[in-house]
């Protein structure tokens, strides 16, 4: 497993509350988890575009 480090990001509170609601409804175990998959994916699309 990769090392992980924590960070500090600013969010908008409507944006964080729309976040809130998929983590409540299940749809992410969690924020962090949802930051994860997320910000990898966008990476991902980045570096290797359709």
């Amino acid at each position: 497993m990769a090392a992980t480090m924590k960070i500090a990001i600013s969010i908008d509170k409507r944006v964080l509350n729309r976040i809130d609601k998929l983590v409540k409804n299940k749809i992410f175990a969690n924020r962090s988890r949802l930051f994860k998959l997320q910000s990898k994916k966008k990476y991902l699309n980045l570096i290797n575009p359709h």
